[in-house]
């Protein structure tokens, strides 16, 4: 409400509350400097010609003056015969000479609102009870005349309230046309932002799911492929080992056999030695002894021992068979030690590869452990994208009731700059506010008549 129309309207309620009371005259004190006395001037009267119902649900009064008035002037509404005050009404539009739309602010008894006849009385100060004009005698042609101006003005205010309604569903289609545009523009954005989320959902899913599903899945087939090799050599190599142990344990035997053999032959070439040995020894005594016998003459070279039976050699060639069998055996036994000694070496070569291929399994099912470790990683990466896909639908949901806020809001902006720009301007504030709304509107806010009766509180 406008600062110059709220003094008066308070006052008119104090006036009214007061009115309705017992009336009481403010007496002259020889304090009142008589100039004021004088200025004050007559307070003004009228007749209400017409009642209606405003758009906001007041109920507007028009009535004729006796003389000239302004808006924010509030007037007491009495019965035509003067018997009782009804209530209070205030000036909102002046829409000729001697003519004035209030509006009712106060009533005494709801049940009986001011009607056709009913005479307003100004007031003038806060202590004014009013005056209670005497019935007047009623004039046909002053009653034409009331009746022709008061169906003028219902007629006025019937396409005041056209031209409002109208203005109300051509705002309304506009604020509906651009709620919608808005709604597909919304829905326009949501699709593509589901479109771009569900193309990098895609790009992440296709750049880090299946890269590492299939890197996973290669990862475990190369370490079971190299852990069946491993586990393939581990069995050959032991397979290989227990050949080649086989092998040692025969060759063992077979130097253990040479050797005992080798040392056989020896004792028993020492021992045929020794016998010959003997033998000659004694077959130089009794030759000796026969020499002494003989008297002194030399006899023939004793022959040798005879051959041994079953053998078409000598002692000598036995020995020296025998010296060559044995250097044979020995050079056998020492091709049996290089060979055992090569199978020694084999064989530490096996195992060491064995080692190896162990260590090659390691390793294997150290990369499996660490594959199952990478599944249990995608898992959590599964669980952490369906979170994510969560706070993303509870993200659109938000986006959609702030979205949907916004629409309301700005509706209700629209209104209320409607509202405000149907208000006449009454004050510098509220006119650089129209102005401004307008300047923000723009070309969405449709033109609206100020000057009009329906536009003015």
């Amino acid at each position: 409400m406008p600062r110059r129309l709220l003094v008066p309207t308070l006052a008119a309620f104090v006036a009214f509350l007061g009115g309705c009371g017992e009336t009481r005259s403010t007496p002259v004190t020889p304090e009142t400097p008589a100039k004021q006395m004088a200025t004050t001037p007559a307070p003004r009267s009228g007749t209400i010609a017409t009642v209606a119902s405003g758009p906001d649900g007041r109920t507007l009064v028009e009535f004729t003056l006796t003389g000239s008035t302004e808006a924010g002037t509030p007037y007491r509404v009495i019965t035509a015969d003067g018997s009782r005050i009804k209530g209070m009404i205030q000036v909102t539009d002046l829409p000729g000479a001697k003519r004035a739309i209030a509006r009712v602010i106060a009533l005494t008894d709801p049940a009986d609102p001011p009607a056709p006849g009913d005479q307003v009385h100004e007031l003038a100060t806060l202590a004014d009870a009013g005056t209670t004009p005497a019935a007047a005698a009623a004039d046909p042609a002053e009653d034409a005349r009331f009746t022709t101006l008061r169906t003028q003005y219902q007629r006025l205010i019937a396409e005041a309230v056209a031209r409002h309604d109208a203005d109300v569903a051509a705002i309304r289609t506009a604020s509906d046309a651009r709620i919608a545009e808005a709604e597909a523009s919304l829905r326009k954005d949501l699709a593509e932002r589901d479109r771009a989320h569900a193309a990098d959902l895609a790009g992440a899913k296709a750049a880090g799911g299946e890269t590492a599903l299939a890197a996973v899945a290669s990862e475990r087939e190369t370490a079971t492929t190299r852990a069946r090799t491993a586990v393939d050599e581990r069995d050959r190599l032991r397979v290989e080992v227990d050949r080649l142990t086989t092998v040692q344990e025969e060759l063992k035997r077979k130097i253990e056999r040479t050797t005992a053999g080798q040392t056989e032959n020896e004792r028993t070439a020492k021992a045929q030695l020794t016998a010959e040995r003997e033998a000659r020894e004694q077959i130089a005594g009794r030759l000796a002894e026969l020499e002494k016998r003989e008297g002194g003459r030399a006899t023939a070279t004793a022959a040798l021992l005879s051959r041994e039976p079953g053998r078409d050699e000598g002692v000598l060639e036995r020995l020296d068979r025998l010296s060559a069998e044995t250097t044979v055996a020995r050079d056998r036994a020492v091709r049996s030690e290089a060979a055992a000694a090569e199978a020694q070496e084999a064989l530490l070569a096996c195992r060491r590869s064995l080692a190896e291929t162990e260590a090659a399994r390691d390793a294997a099912l150290g990369k499996v452990g660490a594959a199952a470790d990478v599944d249990a990683k995608l898992a959590t990466a599964q669980d952490t994208l369906a979170a994510t896909r969560n706070d993303l639908a509870a993200a659109r949901e938000r986006h959609a009731a702030a979205e949907l806020a916004r629409l309301e809001a700005e509706r209700a902006l629209y209104d209320l700059s409607a509202r405000v720009l149907r208000l006449p301007r009454a004050g510098a504030e509220l006119a650089a506010l129209q102005e401004r709304l307008r300047a923000t509107l723009g070309p969405m806010t449709p033109q609206v008549d100020a000057t009009a009766p329906e536009r003015r509180p």
